[in-house]
């Protein structure tokens, strides 16, 4: 349910609230689901050729069926001494 768990990492809103600077923040900022989205749709419309190392990266994971470039279990804001929340 995206009112309880990250749609793009799957953590606990919990977490969130109790670790960092709230969900609430965490959803809309930093992994708002809506980003991830636009950028397949970005990646599909921009020539190969130009695309930036990571670009390329998501790309060719894309290519293989792989979404592992999703950060799935895992945040920043909740990482041990990051002050960013």
């Amino acid at each position: 349910d995206k009112a309880t768990r990250c749609f793009v990492c799957g953590v606990n809103a919990a977490e969130f609230n109790r670790r960092a600077s709230g969900f609430d923040k965490h959803v809309k900022s930093q992994h708002n689901m809506w980003h991830y989205l636009f950028f397949r749709h970005y990646l599909r419309k921009k020539d190969e050729n130009e695309y930036t190392g990571q670009e390329s990266f998501v790309s060719d994971m894309l290519k293989q069926g792989s979404i592992s470039y999703v950060p799935n279990g895992r945040a920043l804001a909740l990482q041990r001494g990051n002050s960013v929340g």
